[in-house]
């Protein structure tokens, strides 16, 4: 019964969680923040992306999602952990915790789903360019690994799933990020990650402007349409001569 009364004990419950989760204090809420929408609408569009691996109500952009709390979460679209999700075929979207352990295992999960299924599957995987770290290494050099974008870190932002303990719904993303494409080979053939498909991506990264009510605010770089798909091609063959030069340290 989605009563005034219940939808408010949920919602105190939510963010009582998630508040001790994360010690309880304003300024620890990085783990929380995610891609903008536009780039969520491009993965669906562009991807068939239909749900998020590892997101919370507070941050998700699609109706269904994975989360670390299912007891508080499953009111509002949670179909519990990640890692007891196992599709047979879809394609999703995976920014998880930038902590080595949870990517590693993240991957683990991800290699065993692709090896029960010819069915179409894709993860398209959001952590940071740290390619001296294990995690990144080990999503890098995955046999289902077909694309790889470097968006630099400049030049796009995430949004605040905390957004009601900040100033601003958006911040500037603190290190370059890497978008990992892995598909099976149905998966490839049914999403393949085209150039243009990444430079549409990659545009939608872009950080986003907001003024807010101290009068701060921050500005995406002011490109001109034509500027932009040219710089983005450019940085496409840039990431491409980066992919072969990760294949030999790898």
């Amino acid at each position: 019964d989605m009563t005034e009364s219940f939808i408010s004990c949920a919602i105190f419950s939510l963010l009582a969680r998630y508040s001790s989760f994360q010690g309880g204090h304003y300024k620890a809420g990085g783990f929380q923040a995610a891609i903008h929408g536009s780039c969520f609408d491009t993965l669906m569009v562009e991807f068939g992306c239909w749900l998020e691996c590892f997101a919370s109500p507070m941050n998700c952009r699609y109706s269904r999602f994975c989360s670390a709390h299912f007891d508080t979460d499953y009111i509002f679209g949670s179909i519990g952990s990640f890692f007891q999700f196992f599709p047979r075929e879809g394609s999703f979207e995976a920014n998880p915790p930038f902590d080595d352990g949870t990517i590693l295992k993240m991957i683990d999960h991800m290699e065993d789903i692709f090896s029960k299924s010819s069915l179409p599957l894709s993860f398209i995987i959001i952590i940071p360019y740290l390619p001296d770290q294990n995690g990144w290494r080990r999503v890098y050099s995955s046999e289902y690994k077909r694309a790889h974008l470097k968006v630099k870190q400049a030049e796009h932002g995430y949004f605040e799933g905390s957004q009601h303990d900040r100033i601003n719904r958006y911040r500037i993303a603190p290190f370059d990020t890497s978008v990992i494409f892995l598909q099976n080979e149905a998966g490839s053939e049914k999403w393949p990650a085209t150039k243009e498909k990444l430079l549409k991506l990659r545009n939608a990264f872009k950080p986003k402007l907001e003024l807010n009510p101290h009068g701060l605010n921050f500005v995406a770089p002011d490109h001109s349409d034509n500027e932009e798909d040219e710089a983005g091609r450019e940085q496409l063959e840039e990431s491409g001569d980066e992919n072969e030069e990760n294949e030999k340290r790898v």
